[in-house]
């Protein structure tokens, strides 16, 4: 079977490609990493440096585009769905309905792996956002996350390499792609992770197995299609902010942020420097928990309550 509908895959290990160059090579569609959330990071929301400037270069060379977010496990579904509108929403949107990235357990047993992507996909779906793309692969679907019912509904991106060769010219690769559990509906096939188009660096490359006409509807899925619910959906509960006795802790960082607001992203973010006494006056949880200080000067703000930067006196 000869395969016509090209595409590649990338994010910030690919640098800042030529994208004339791709569109040059008969790409027909690419797919950039959005970012993921990092659990235990000072900062866990991680957005792709690349992902905005892949978004306009596809978007200049009229390559439809998607984007893609690398789930994990073991972090709070909704902590990750924000985070990935969050970065969608900040550029002009993808073409193609948004892909969720499992291929790590992080721990976590099928059912709860299976039970935390369902939440995730639901939070997006309730927002609009319909007709999420599985990327995996298909024994790491069946064994680690136990192929649920309920994926029946959606269609799949598998990751299979036949060949382990560096492959130059995708076209003249006929492989026919094998091992795909019944039930699963593989629409995009991941071919290769050493594909090296002359004049760009190594790439994924994969093939579109569906028709043109599922093609044509599936990348025009983006822009002015994403759909408001009639009723605002109900935003998961955040945790309950944990109740903290006033208590004196010394900062053991060196360079730790004071900030105005609990939240990661804001212009405020002077240092509080290493050796000072605060009194901690609460504790509250947004993306990561924060302790609510004072300074003996009697500036208060919010300072991260992750363990190792400050140590109670």
């Amino acid at each position: 079977m000869a395969y016509k509908i090209l595409g590649v895959d990338i994010s910030r290990h690919q640098g800042k490609p030529n994208f004339d160059k791709i569109k040059g090579h008969n790409v027909s569609f690419l797919f950039a990493k959005a970012g993921e959330y990092m659990k235990d990071k000072q900062y866990p929301e991680w957005d792709d440096p690349e992902y905005k400037r892949n978004r306009a270069e596809a978007k200049r060379v009229g390559i439809p585009f998607g984007a893609y977010y690398y789930f994990h496990a073991n972090v709070g579904a909704s902590d990750q769905a924000r985070h990935f509108l969050r970065i969608v929403n900040e550029s002009e949107k993808p073409d193609f309905p948004l892909v969720v990235d499992i291929e790590v357990t992080d721990g976590q047993t099928p059912a709860q792996i299976a039970n935390n992507l369902y939440s995730f996909i639901s939070y997006l779906e309730k927002r609009g956002w319909t007709d999420i793309i599985i990327y995996t692969r298909n024994g790491f679907w069946v064994n680690s996350v136990g192929n649920p019912t309920w994926s029946k509904n959606h269609t799949f991106w598998l990751a299979h390499y036949p060949r382990t060769d560096i492959i130059t010219e995708p076209f003249k690769y006929t492989a026919k792609p094998e091992g795909v559990s019944a039930g699963i509906h593989r629409i995009i096939w991941q071919f290769t992770e050493r594909m090296q188009l002359p004049g760009l660096p190594n790439m994924d490359g994969n093939w579109w197995l569906g028709t043109d006409d599922e093609f044509a509807d599936l990348s025009g899925r983006g822009v002015g299609e994403v759909t408001v619910p009639s009723e605002p959906p109900v935003e998961p509960p955040i945790e309950p902010p944990v109740e903290v006795v006033q208590k004196k802790v010394r900062i053991l960082a060196d360079k730790l942020s004071f900030r105005h607001k609990p939240e990661l992203y804001n212009g405020d973010r002077p240092f509080i420097p290493r050796g000072m006494i605060v009194t901690v006056l609460g504790k509250e949880r947004t993306n990561i928990d924060w302790y609510k200080v004072q300074t003996s000067g009697g500036d208060v703000g919010y300072i991260s309550a992750m363990k190792g930067y400050t140590v109670e006196v």
